[in-house]
């Protein structure tokens, strides 16, 4: 988060086990934000939606950390890529991918990272997987709720398409998981936790 020195306050972190959603606000800077996450069993994707209740409040830097070897680079501006090795004895190459969309506003590359300023939403699709294949073929999977139609998509079409595309296969997984429901919400449960410190990081 590009805000200086401003504190966070007010932050909230509600786990949505019915629908498979984290949703964190908080406010910093004079402005509110909501943070939506859900990890999609349907498109093989971590979709995060950022928006503020300020215009141009939004003002963040995407980056691809890991304590694995590897290589991060930018391409077509809006995409960043993690090359990456995952050592011990079975030692195996994987590629993390992030395509960043503003609303509006136009990205800023750097060359291992991508910063949005002067924003108020924006939507982070994030793949990763030791196959890069599978990451490739993403965008003409998702192509259909308008992914990749223009050089800029709309993105509350791509936004509310993954939502709901996330919905209808965790209702299922929902449905048919009788009695390991619970251990479905444990996992849920271990992704959503996060530290105070670790929102106001940055």
């Amino acid at each position: 988060w590009l805000a200086g020195d401003a504190k966070v306050t007010d932050s909230k972190r509600a786990l949505n086990l019915e629908d498979g959603t984290v949703v964190t606000t908080f406010k910093r800077g004079g402005a509110g934000f909501t943070w939506t996450v859900f990890a999609s069993s349907a498109d093989d994707l971590i979709v995060t939606h950022l928006r503020a209740d300020k215009p141009g409040a939004l003002n963040f830097k995407l980056q691809l950390p890991t304590e694995h070897s590897g290589k991060v680079r930018v391409e077509d501006r809006r995409i960043l890529i993690l090359d990456g090795n995952i050592g011990g004895k079975k030692s195996r190459p994987f590629e993390a991918r992030a395509w960043v969309y503003p609303m509006e506003s136009e990205v800023t590359p750097g060359k291992q990272d991508i910063t949005v300023r002067g924003e108020g939403e924006a939507l982070i699709v994030l793949a990763a997987a030791t196959d890069p294949e599978k990451i490739k073929a993403l965008p003409d999977k998702i192509k259909p709720i308008g992914f990749g139609e223009e050089e800029h998509p709309d993105i509350s079409q791509v936004w509310r398409g993954l939502l709901d595309r996330h919905l209808e296969a965790h209702r299922k997984a929902m449905a048919g998981a009788g009695d390991t429901k619970a251990k479905v919400f444990s996992r849920y449960l271990k992704l959503a936790l996060t530290t105070p410190g670790q929102l106001a990081a940055g």
